[in-house]
């Protein structure tokens, strides 16, 4: 079962509507003890008034906001919320975001924060599996990417949406990084693509605010880092997803390591290679190794 995580406080209305019930029932039985008894029903009955209030605020906080979560929508035990593209030279991951409620969620923006773990360690510089820019390699989109190669990091840093509704025109290129999410829609979020190097190391590259290229895309659009990943390193990427009417924000991490992309690009090909009945086991099995990404422990 994927771990999401997810904030898990109180919303504001809600939480001041518990306060209220509990101060009444506590202030109704410290009169009744205290045989203060003439107090107690004009006390209810401001209490009351105070809760009707807030109920009704309540009533409009959950009505005007919705709630994003991760879902392909597919009607299977195992729904990991994480898709994969496959290209001539590299596979894409992207994660799906759905608006389950009844409001369309506005201004939506991603943040994505990176750490490396090593010998059980996390750590937030990244100069240890950057690919540095003189280093020979056949991806333009490398050449160009926007960490500094000299204190390399990413935190808070924007994703990309597939499907932006407001583009941000820039002199070069533009900015693909905010998107809106009617109730039941679902959004592809560009998270990262990869490519296998050698038989012992992944090149990772995560998208930036400039996004993916399409078909003939005159515009350059950089990878926000190119990272180099062998079998002893583990990209931990924690995403964010916000936005003007989410009830809360839908986080969630991906533990990217070697053996996990190896195992969907082993399932990709099973898959390609299947027929008939056996194309459905073959699907789950992809499924399976997508939801392997999901992270199921805290990162620090």
């Amino acid at each position: 079962m994927m771990y999401i995580k997810r904030c898990i406080k109180p919303n504001p209305p809600l939480l001041v509507l518990i306060i209220a019930v509990m101060i009444g029932i506590i202030s109704s039985v410290i009169l009744w003890v205290l045989n203060y008894t003439a107090l107690i029903g004009p006390v209810l009955g401001a209490m009351i008034s105070v809760i009707a209030v807030l109920g009704n605020e309540t009533a409009k906080y959950y009505s005007s906001t919705s709630t994003l979560k991760l879902s392909l929508g597919l009607e299977q035990t195992v729904d990991p919320g994480l898709d994969v593209e496959v290209f001539e030279r590299t596979c894409r991951i992207s994660a799906v975001v759905v608006n389950s409620g009844r409001t369309t969620v506005k201004y939506v923006k991603a943040a994505l924060t990176i750490k490396v773990r090593r010998n059980k360690q996390e750590d937030y510089y990244l100069g240890n599996v950057l690919l540095r820019k003189n280093e020979i390699i056949n991806f333009p989109n490398c050449r160009g990417y926007l960490v500094n190669e000299d204190n390399p990091h990413v935190i808070g840093e924007m994703l990309s949406w597939a499907l932006p509704e407001r583009i941000i025109t820039r002199p070069s290129t533009d900015y693909v990084h905010i998107t809106s999410i009617s109730p039941g829609q679902r959004s592809r979020l560009l998270i990262f693509e990869y490519t296998k190097l050698s038989d012992d190391m992944y090149l990772v590259m995560p998208f930036s605010e400039y996004g993916a290229p399409g078909p003939s895309d005159p515009p350059t659009r950089p990878y926000r880092a190119c990272l180099k990943l062998d079998r002893s390193s583990e990209l931990v990427m924690k995403v964010t997803v916000h936005g003007e009417g989410a009830r809360s924000p839908l986080e969630f991490t991906l533990c990217v390591t070697f053996d996990k992309l190896a195992k969907i690009d082993d399932a990709i090909v099973k898959l390609k290679n299947a027929k008939g009945e056996d194309q459905k086991q073959k699907f789950t099995d992809l499924l399976k190794a997508l939801n392997s990404l999901i992270c199921h422990y805290r990162s620090k």
